[in-house]
């Protein structure tokens, strides 16, 4: 069996960034790796994650965070079978843009109440996992970054092809960033078996080199 990694973190945090350099790292040291980036804007399984994304129900705290991750969760199931037919082989390696933990860090952000909270997160998890049986990752990479260099990260994107919008209804509120950043860290608190974060400040605030993160996340998976 092969090795599934999710790279994970707030909209703007550099997942895409270090997704694609640890793609190219593990093709180059000789392993069959592919990458896979969710949500998979443009898919049949991602109609409702667009609409969400772009308003068409309200802004994401008039969804409740049980309904507002089935979206997403149906679009991981679609791509299930083909995460597994990936991971045959032990050389075999998928890389997943964005996982999971999005899910509960972000929708997490409508349950204010701590232990309510962690049971919105077992719900989720026993959903994803257990009903749906979509693949669990081997290790969950968490890149933490402070909001306000998120949001200037997603102001510099090129145009998206499911909005229009320079940033979407997540991106657009500081309070929704700040506080799911504050869940994915909790996240590597709460099941650090599963999760693992890797800051991308330093004790300054400064920025660290983009290959200083890349090589810790390569030491954290051992690749």
């Amino acid at each position: 069996m092969g090795l599934f990694i999710a790279i994970e973190g707030g909209d703007g945090s550099g997942k895409g960034t270090h997704s694609e350099l640890l793609l190219q790292h593990m093709i180059s040291t000789g392993y069959e790796a592919t990458k896979i980036s969710f949500p998979r804007y443009g898919e049949d399984s991602a109609y409702y994650v667009e609409k969400y994304l772009n308003g068409a129900y309200g802004q994401a705290d008039d969804v409740p965070a049980d309904l507002g991750v089935l979206p997403y969760a149906i679009d991981r199931y679609a791509a299930s079978a083909d995460i597994r037919q990936k991971l045959v082989g032990d050389k075999s390696v998928v890389i997943a843009d964005r996982y999971m933990a999005s899910n509960l860090a972000h929708q997490g952000t409508k349950i204010d109440d701590e232990p309510a909270r962690h049971d919105f997160y077992e719900r989720t998890k026993t959903t994803e996992y257990g009903v749906l049986s979509i693949p669990k990752p081997d290790k969950t990479i968490v890149l933490v970054m402070p909001t306000a260099h998120m949001q200037s990260n997603v102001d510099k994107k090129a145009a998206r092809s499911y909005t229009e919008l320079k940033r979407d209804i997540h991106e657009a509120n500081a309070d929704h960033l700040e506080k799911a950043k504050a869940n994915f860290e909790e996240l590597c608190r709460v099941y650090p078996d599963e999760f693992t974060a890797v800051y991308c400040t330093d004790d300054s605030g400064a920025m660290r080199p983009i290959d200083e993160i890349q090589q810790e996340i390569r030491d954290i998976i051992g690749v």
